[in-house]
């Protein structure tokens, strides 16, 4: 299986290999350049002789990168998502960048974050990290993990961020970039977050 997942590579397809490899040893074979995903969804084979040798995995060696616990939809599939493509974005690449509570992500930040991608190929969103109370109910932290599961597919063009209470951007003369207000059509200039949130 390892040969055959080599010479595909070779070819250039993106390969996934997926069966039984209850051992260090074999996992090992797979060098260390793959992304091993451990489902550790079955506490017991069927089959005696897998279960004597059988060794768990273990994040944070050669042998596992991530661990699905159980089964839960697509969640574990968009944080892979991130741990794959996340180091792609270049940041010395033109950029746009997003800032805002995002309390919770809507349809209006969608389409916002679409035109923004559109301009430079990818985006810096900016958490304002603010305390809770009835306008904000999430910890920036929360909002974070928010958008890695609604934007997971753009892993490798958006760079998430925490940063200050911001409430004032200001800039000299020629500083090289612009500052634009983005017009949508009715729907979505009339997206509420605070009719969202009155919703959860």
């Amino acid at each position: 299986m390892r040969d055959s997942m080599e010479r595909a590579a070779e070819d250039g397809f993106n390969v996934i290999v997926d069966f039984v490899c209850p051992t260090d040893e074999y996992r090992n074979l797979f060098g260390t350049e793959v992304f091993k995903i451990w489902v550790n969804t079955i506490k017991e084979s069927e089959y005696e002789d897998t279960n004597k040798v059988f060794q768990s995995g273990r994040v944070g060696t050669s042998h596992v990168n991530y661990i699905v616990e159980e089964q839960r939809d697509d969640i574990d599939a968009r944080h892979i998502m991130w741990q794959l493509c996340g180091a792609d974005f270049n940041p010395k690449n033109p950029t746009t960048q997003m800032l805002g509570r995002f309390q919770p992500w809507h349809e209006g930040h969608e389409a916002l974050f679409e035109r923004a991608l559109s301009k430079t190929g990818q985006v810096l969103i900016m958490v304002r990290d603010m305390d809770t109370d009835e306008n904000n109910p999430f910890t920036a932290s929360e909002v974070i993990e928010n958008l890695k599961l609604e934007l997971a597919e753009y892993a490798g063009f958006i760079k998430l961020a925490v940063v200050p209470n911001i409430v004032h951007i200001t800039y000299g003369r020629d500083v090289g970039y612009v500052i634009e207000q983005e017009h949508f059509d009715e729907e979505i200039e009339d997206i509420s977050a605070t009719e969202i949130r009155k919703t959860l």
